[in-house]
């Protein structure tokens, strides 16, 4: 689904190219026929009815297909389970009534777990995101969607690890924590003085580099490798195991390179 979404919304800004009669429904047919999952058979779409999406799940990304969908007039269902929308996009606050008394100098303002943190082409200021599209269509303001500024990151705040207190500002590499990165005994010291996320940027540019020159080449390329995990890929690369779970601890989280498809890793 996810891959779908991000299809359909590259399309939309690239254009389409080769579309005949009615662009529109015709790359949708095309993404239909060519969507291939694992252990599942298809079907062929027909061509001579008019296509209906079905929506699982009114979460963020199930919203945004809605909203792809509706400005290009083709018709949709949405199935949500729950009696509320949004999915993870959900503050939870300890105390509703002392956050809504609050200012950003009291500490009940900070009292919240926050939602789940999404891309801004979806929940950004952008004319074609989620929320500029329910502002647009809401007359009331307190049905509004407002966003409350949120600081993940600093300048000089800490991060620490391997018992090493270094700024935010600090280039986090290998050397910079003490970590060796030794591979049977080898250590490659020009490695250990690189940013994490340039090696990433490094590593995934000749596919973002293919998706802006041709995205349907480029897709083509990036779907390649759908089935192969981020850690397959980069010790295809010649990264080491030991360089992979750096990479991984620093840029990411514990288990995403085993989790997360390279395709998944570039959107």
């Amino acid at each position: 689904m996810n891959l779908i979404i991000a299809y359909i919304s590259l399309l939309l800004l690239h254009g389409s190219k080769g579309a005949s009669v009615n662009p529109r429904e015709s790359f949708l047919h095309e993404i239909l026929a060519e969507s291939k999952y694992p252990n599942s058979t298809t079907a062929p779409t027909p061509k001579d009815i008019p296509l209906k999406v079905g929506i699982i799940g009114a979460g963020a990304a199930g919203l945004y297909a809605a909203v792809l969908l509706d400005s290009l007039g083709i018709e949709y269902d949405i199935i949500e389970a729950s009696d509320r929308v949004g999915g993870r996009i959900y503050t939870y606050r300890f105390n509703e009534t002392a956050w809504s008394n609050s200012t950003p100098d009291d500490p009940d303002y900070y009292d919240y777990f926050f939602g789940m943190d999404y891309m801004a082409r979806i929940t950004g200021p952008s004319n074609n995101s989620l929320i500029s599209y329910i502002n647009a269509h809401v007359s009331s303001p307190k049905d509004k969607v407002v966003q409350v500024p949120y600081i993940f990151t600093a300048n000089n705040t800490f991060r620490l690890y391997n018992e090493v207190l270094l700024y935010n500002q600090d280039t986090p590499t290998a050397d910079a924590f003490n970590t060796e990165l030794a591979d049977n005994g080898t250590v490659d010291a020009q490695f250990a003085q690189l940013n994490p996320t340039e090696v990433w940027a490094s590593v995934t540019q000749n596919l973002t580099d293919a998706l802006t020159a041709d995205f349907t080449e480029g897709f083509n390329l990036l779907m390649e490798y759908d089935s192969v995990s981020i850690r397959s890929y980069l010790l295809s690369q010649g990264y080491t195991g030991p360089q992979v779970d750096w990479l991984e601890t620093i840029d990411d989280a514990t288990d995403h390179y085993d989790m997360y498809s390279m395709s998944q890793g570039v959107l």
